[in-house]
């Protein structure tokens, strides 16, 4: 951080601490200035621990950490930064005495790390090293109801809004109702620490080690569906664990591997245990020197092009330009394959043809539309039949179009994704929401009938 051009928002400075807690937060917690200086802050929050770590057993401390872990899948305007995959770039740094954790490269050490790749990484682990991990550990055991307040009003306005409730309703005390927005808090603190605590194989002292608590803590968040995890100089086992507790559910990965020690059997090896829900992977392995060309060939036979959008970063690597060639064309591929399941439904949802040859519909009339607020417009209404292809669509282009959505098409959104994952994780016997006819079709079709070419000729333009 720089002293002169860094603003700071400070609870402590901006929230008239005599108030209540109904005139801080308002009827809406969500929008209030508590919320909206997070958004204007772009999602970056620093945490300054005591010298005992009280803040993860402090219920205002983990309210205000939730809403920093929230906004990874949240679908609203979160304010947040994306980086080239569209997962938002949420920071969260951590200060202990004179030891600060910063989240990922300071100004300096990038600096550092682009005049002499690998020098700016090295500092940065360097001075990992003398931060008090054990302070963080309370964090990956996170219980709302276990969290302790001054005030009884503060306690049942709070844990309200965790089960988007009325401030004033009666306070539930049943952990299991509490038990997503848990997992999700200690995700959060896994994801963010995990190069930290992996690569040192601490022990917590009892009968299972930091890693494991690390990776069950990953794991048991089922609704996470975007994760971002810098391993950036760190070594090549660190990225194997990380594969076997990735969430069941989690579709856009996003992982920093620059500069690290990451060898050609285990890249294979993570890729063999990555989840089938993973559709969108980004790896920055520039200056991984350790991985060969014959590796980077073995990533290219392993991976599914037509099911998983990959985006690569192979600068400074040992890959030769026909490796490179082969890859970079099958990335563009399945881009292009990702863009015209894309139009195709947004066709569906408009109920429009396809036009095959755009040249052909010069000489008639054209009428342009902003299609984001017209779907919009669709998805919120619940008689559409069209409806699911409408929320096909918006999906389909990503967080960045999703972030822009007003808070009613936001929540239909947010329904349509609890649906999905309510019926998919019904148990054989329940009624589970049945698929409409277009879904079925979809599925009985022989796999090697959707490639690329097809579904180009399909969807070339909507008009």
């Amino acid at each position: 951080l720089s002293a002169s051009d860094t603003p700071c928002w400070l609870a402590a400075c901006a929230v008239r601490q005599h108030c209540g807690l109904g005139e801080v937060l308002g009827p809406e917690p969500r929008k209030s200035g508590l919320y909206r200086s997070l958004e204007a802050a772009g999602c970056r929050m620093l945490l300054v621990l005591d010298p005992a770590g009280n803040c993860f057993s402090r219920l205002w401390c983990c309210f205000e950490l939730s809403l920093l872990a929230e906004k990874i899948d949240a679908p609203t305007s979160a304010g947040a930064d994306k980086n080239k995959s569209g997962v938002k770039a949420i920071r969260l740094d951590v200060a202990a005495g004179c030891s600060v954790l910063a989240h990922g490269l300071t100004p300096e050490e990038q600096q550092a790390e682009d005049s002499d790749p690998g020098t700016g990484v090295k500092t940065h682990i360097k001075d990992e090293q003398d931060f008090p991990r054990h302070l963080l550990l309370p964090g990956l055991a996170t219980a709302w109801l276990k969290t302790e307040t001054s005030s009884n009003v503060d306690r049942q306005r709070l844990l309200n809004c965790l089960l988007c409730r009325g401030p004033c309703a009666s306070l539930k005390q049943e952990a299991s109702l509490y038990e997503e927005s848990n997992c999700r808090l200690r995700a959060f603190f896994a994801s963010r620490f995990w190069a930290l605590f992996v690569d040192d194989g601490v022990l917590d002292g009892e009968t299972t080690t930091t890693i494991e608590k690390l990776g069950r803590a990953l794991s048991q968040h089922r609704a996470g569906t975007q994760l971002e995890i810098d391993l950036q100089g760190h070594k090549g086992d660190s990225l194997v664990l990380l594969a076997k507790s990735l969430p069941a559910k989690v579709k856009t990965l996003s992982l920093k591997l620059n500069s690290s020690c990451l060898e050609d059997s285990e890249l294979s090896q993570f890729m063999q245990l990555l989840p089938k829900s993973v559709k969108s992977l980004e790896m920055n392995l520039a200056h991984a020197q350790q991985l060969s060309d014959e590796g980077l060939k073995g990533l290219a036979e392993q991976v599914d092009f037509e099911k998983l959008h990959l985006k690569l970063c192979l600068t400074g690597t040992q890959a030769k330009k026909t490796t490179l060639d082969l890859l970079t064309a099958q990335m563009l591929k399945s881009q292009a394959a990702e863009e015209s399941v894309t139009r195709r439904e947004v066709a569906k949802a408009l109920n429009l043809n396809l036009c095959r040859a755009p040249q052909e519909t010069r000489n008639f009339p054209k009428q342009v539309v902003q299609a984001v607020p017209l779907l919009a417009k669709m998805l919120q209404d619940e008689e559409n039949a069209l409806r699911i292809h409408a929320y096909r669509a918006l999906e389909g282009w990503g967080e960045r179009v999703l972030r822009e959505l007003d808070d009613p098409t936001a929540r239909a959104v947010a329904e349509l994704r609890a649906r999905k994952r309510a019926s998919s994780a019904a148990p054989a016997g329940t009624d589970a929401q049945p698929k409409d006819e277009e879904e079925e079709q979809e599925e009985e079709r022989d796999p090697a009938q959707r490639n690329v070419e097809e579904m180009e000729e399909e969807a070339a333009e909507v008009t």
